[in-house]
């Protein structure tokens, strides 16, 4: 990882909005259905029970996406506002306004397990406010973060890869090293982001093929899993700061992500997933005329995404603890009926052998009795 002069996947025309246009933007997609804000809370199926088995079957909340997606940048925002701590007003990372009375203000904030992962997270973004793009991934890196919300405390592990693992993991099929760690990864998400960049979509050709084709691949085989079905899935619409008009024609994140890949949301069920705009970073032209990151500018949606899921997690963890609770219960009042039926056996038993004793007793008092009539009687 470092920097590079060059943007990653970032194509702009001169149209460029301006920082306050882009921020009134997102406040208006933010009002979609598919925001943070407007989401309706997922119910959490019955099958959801035992998706955290012992021994960790689902332990990470994995990112997945092509190259160029922008997932560095995503990653490296993300734990940016996490790490300096961030506060959700009414459902929304807005970090340059005061909550007001009555809004919902929730607190989170993470710690990379690893120093030297957090000095290089740290490093990027400091980059990205400098106006450098970060070098694009080079290799396979296991991100493990505490995450910290309302109090509560839940491991991030996530994984920053190549894109072109990506394209070999799922669009492919490759046995490599690299491509089987990750799909061993899917196989194990308790949450998924697919991140996806609108402007591959929107170009004909190859590479958008073997993208709706690898996450769709990708799906498939989440869902073929133990469980899989009860994993939320996230598309994230990388980069929208250059797709806000595109956006607001569409109807909203959702909206557009099904027509750009409705293979992915056939799939899912339809109903099964959320869609977010996300800006991870804006940018501008420099004098010479290159594509560069906006300087210290707070990311849209970032945050958002990862919310959803481990609001998900929560709901399902607290679903499997009342079912243990609720089947605990139901074993100790089995037990405790089975204790009560053999001590009521028990009395049972008592009873009736000391009927047999009383009668044996009262039989034999009468024996007793007839032999002592008959003897003197015949004394007479």
């Amino acid at each position: 990882m470092g920097s590079k002069p060059h943007p990653e996947g970032h194509e702009r025309d001169d149209d460029t909005l301006s920082e306050h246009e882009l921020d009134a933007a997102f406040d208006d997609l933010a009002l979609d259905g598919a925001s943070a804000a407007g989401v309706a809370p997922m119910s959490v199926p019955a099958g959801a029970s035992g998706l955290f088995q012992p021994g960790g079957v689902r332990d990470r909340i994995v990112v997945l996406g092509r190259r160029g997606s922008g997932k560095t940048v995503f990653i490296t925002r993300l734990y940016e506002a996490l790490w300096q701590g961030c506060r959700l007003v009414n459902g929304r990372f807005v970090p340059e306004r005061q909550a007001q009375a009555g809004d919902a203000v929730r607190t989170l904030s993470a710690r990379a397990r690893e120093g030297r992962l957090h000095s290089e997270l740290r490093r990027m973004a400091m980059d990205l406010d400098a106006g450098k793009w970060p070098v694009s991934t080079q290799s396979s890196t296991l991100i493990e973060i505490d995450i910290t919300l309302d109090g509560r405390t839940k491991l991030l592990s996530a994984m920053d890869y190549p894109g072109e693992v990506f394209r070999t993991a799922f669009a492919l099929g490759a046995q490599d090293a690299a491509s089987q760690e990750l799909r061993d990864a899917v196989d194990r998400a308790a949450a998924l982001l697919l991140l996806v960049d609108p402007a591959v979509a929107l170009k004909p050709g190859i590479e958008r093929e073997e993208d709706a084709f690898g996450l769709v691949a990708a799906v498939e085989r989440l869902r073929s899993m133990p469980n899989g079905d009860d994993v939320p899935v996230v598309v994230v619409l990388t980069k929208c700061d250059v797709h806000v008009p595109l956006l607001r024609a569409e109807g909203g994140p959702r909206a557009l992500a099904e027509r750009l890949y409705p293979q992915i949301f056939r799939q899912l069920g339809g109903t099964r997933t959320v869609a977010f705009a996300s800006s991870a970073t804006s940018v501008v032209r420099s004098p010479r005329g290159a594509v560069i990151p906006r300087k210290r500018r707070a990311p849209r949606d970032v945050v958002e995404p990862l919310v959803f899921c481990l609001d998900w997690l929560e709901r399902v963890e607290e679903q499997e603890s009342l079912e243990c609770s609720q089947l605990e219960a139901s074993l100790r009042r089995a037990e405790q009926l089975r204790e009560e039926q053999a001590e009521d056996e028990r009395e049972e038993r008592e009873a009736r052998v000391g009927l047999v004793t009383f009668w044996i007793g009262v039989s034999a008092l009468l024996v007793g009795v007839t032999v002592a009539t008959f003897w003197w009687m015949g004394k007479l």
